[in-house]
């Protein structure tokens, strides 16, 4: 058995003895004087010059005295080294710079003279560029440089440019793989060995595992940082907006759009803002998606109809408000006891002291109110539970983050909709328009409520007026209690079915499962009887695949 040293430590290995071989920047080296050689070495011979200066009186140049032998000489002085660097010092001993002394914006910012070496003859510059074979860029950079700034050009091609910048994951690395423990192999005793071996639970692949770890619990504990996850549930119009601005080239009509976008996201913006009034209450409340009872893993559940558990949570406060179970309520029932209607949501009694009471309109699109982050804590914890058959199940996991209020129990629901018609005008005979409203007003009077649409947020311009029919006032409105229990809707006698494939055809014996016994019917005597005969026919399909011949 392989023992481990407690004080042993992992050494870095000779140079040249490491499991993988290294670079060899001497080869590449080589290989890239080899191409210095070839560039920097005359490609033609040496050429007279053909400019037609002869050094006639009033001409500063001079050529008609050089022969070719002076200029083959010339040639060759300059490429006696094929070094960079070293021509670069020849060019400047034949080349004379200067700044001009009219400094005029269209002239270059170097004046340049430029000579034969032998006896310092001034020449044109086609003339010495004809004799030399140097590129007129690469001779005037060079002058220029070493006028203005006083240096010579430099070596900065290859060498070791990033490197550097690895410098410090390099010593992480090793920090790392030095702290590990190790053990020498049982068939490699000798002292000259510098391999060392790990545990064999261990490769390459889990130790960067192990390193990545370290990574992420340094981030975690030195910065607050989360990653985004592709949007959901966005807003119809802003996606539409962009599209179209995708695909609209005309300046106007991008202009236009642009515009109504923008003004969309301020009215968004301005709904978020009524919320944070420091002298008002704020509530806010929204129906959470209907939770599936039972609750199954099994494959049939998704073709089964369920019966719904709903969740009404109403919160007290803004969207910085720290959700609690003392700001947060949730009023739950199931379809077996009252539908979700209009009915179940106004049922909620409104403390008598209040005067006035505004309802807002989120945008459509941008409705992100505290009850949606109430929701997405609950159904995280939903997630992790597979098989909920009770409603005390769900009401456990609400009660993590609101408090639970039961109906029948906590509250009642009482007959709304009945008064409302009885007393209330249609929507089309109030005196604003209904559908473009984002806020109503209610105004309390003795006898009367008063009701006043707005369809922007920030701006009062109408009146309260009553919204109740001739000779009617909310104050006759009162309603009646309504029974619990009403008759499920849809097919929900494929409950029965998915309970019979998950528990079995005895599944009303369960006490777990008296929520369904009592309120799904059971199927009738044929049925029952041919599910019997299925079952028995199974059995004996089962009994011969076990008999051999």
């Amino acid at each position: 058995m392989e023992e481990f040293d407690e004080n042993a430590q992992i050494a870095p290995s000779p140079l040249g003895q490491g499991r993988k071989r290294i670079r060899q920047p001497d080869v590449c080296m080589q290989f890239r004087l080899k191409y210095d050689l070839q560039k920097h070495t005359p490609n033609v011979l040496p050429k007279y010059p053909t400019c037609g200066h002869d050094g006639r009186p009033g001409l500063p140049y001079f050529y008609g005295t050089l022969s070719m032998s002076e200029v083959k000489n010339f040639h060759g002085y300059l490429y006696q080294s094929k070094d960079k660097v070293h021509q670069v010092g020849l060019i400047l001993a034949c080349c004379n710079g200067a700044v001009p002394k009219r400094g005029k914006t269209m002239h270059a910012s170097v004046s340049i003279k430029y000579n034969v070496r032998t006896e310092m003859i001034r020449v044109c510059s086609k003339a010495f560029f004809e004799i030399t074979n140097f590129s007129r860029d690469r001779v005037q950079r060079i002058v220029r440089n070493f006028v203005l700034k006083g240096e010579t050009s430099k070596e900065r091609r290859g060498g070791n440019r990033i490197g550097p910048k690895n410098d410090e994951k390099q010593i992480c690395i090793k920090n790392f793989i030095e702290s590990i423990k190790y053990t020498e192999s049982h068939y490699c005793r000798s002292k000259s060995s510098v391999r060392v071996y790990l545990p064999c639970d261990l490769n390459f692949k889990k130790l960067f595992d192990q390193y990545v770890q370290k990574f992420r619990k340094y981030v975690n504990a030195n910065y607050n940082i989360a990653f985004g996850t592709p949007q959901t549930d966005c807003c119809s119009t802003c996606l539409r907006t962009q599209e179209q601005l995708k695909t609209k080239t005309s300046n106007e009509v991008r202009q236009t759009l642009t515009t109504a976008h923008r003004v969309h996201i301020m009215k968004a913006k301005a709904f978020f803002k009524l919320l944070k009034y420091p002298k008002t209450a704020t509530f806010s409340f929204d129906c959470q998606k209907n939770l599936a009872l039972p609750r199954l893993p099994d494959q049939a559940a998704y073709f089964s109809q369920q019966i719904n558990y709903n969740n009404l949570t109403v919160v007290s406060g803004s969207s910085n408000t720290k959700l609690t179970s003392q700001n947060v309520f949730s009023y739950v029932w199931t379809e077996i006891d009252s539908p979700k209607d209009s009915n179940a949501i106004a049922s909620a009694e409104s403390p008598q002291h209040i005067k006035k009471l505004t309802v807002t309109f989120p945008i459509v699109g941008h409705s992100f109110i505290p009850p949606d982050r109430v929701f997405g804590l609950i159904e995280k914890d939903i997630k992790k539970i597979p098989v909920i058959v009770k409603t005390d199940q769900y009401d456990s996991l609400i009660k993590k983050h609101a408090t639970v209020r039961r109906l029948g129990v906590d509250w009642k629901v009482y007959d709304w909709r009945t008064q409302a018609t009885r007393a209330i005008k249609l929507s089309a005979s109030w005196h604003f328009e209904f559908n473009k409203a984002k806020r109503f007003v209610f105004y309390k009077r003795e006898t009367n409520v008063l009701v006043q649409g707005e369809s922007n947020y920030m701006s009062d311009v109408g009146m309260p007026k009553s919204i109740c029919k001739k000779g009617f006032s909310l104050s006759t409105m009162i309603p009646l209690e309504l029974p619990l229990g009403t008759q499920l809707k849809g097919d929900k006698a494929s409950i029965n079915g998915l309970l019979n494939k998950h528990y079995g055809v005895n599944w009303r014996s369960l006490p777990e499962l008296s929520l369904y016994k009592n309120h799904i019917p059971p199927k009738n005597s044929s049925e029952a009887t041919k599910e019997q005969d299925n079952v028995s026919s199974e059995q004996c399909q089962n009994q011969y695949d076990n008999f051999f011949v």
